[in-house]
């Protein structure tokens, strides 16, 4: 079963990004990845509107 990372606080996606065996889950990797660059578009894309 795939973690479900939109559940995820930053903080967990940043500690399982760097603990995530990335050769043996290179998916999950990507997926971690992907949901943290998504996360940090949407706060600077907030920012940018204050």
């Amino acid at each position: 079963m795939e973690p479900n990372y939109l559940e995820y606080s930053v903080a967990d996606l940043e500690d399982s990004l760097k603990t995530i065996e990335q050769g043996v889950y290179p998916h999950r990797t990507d997926k971690l990845k992907h949901e943290l660059d998504s996360r940090q578009k949407t706060k600077v894309s907030y920012s940018e509107t204050i």
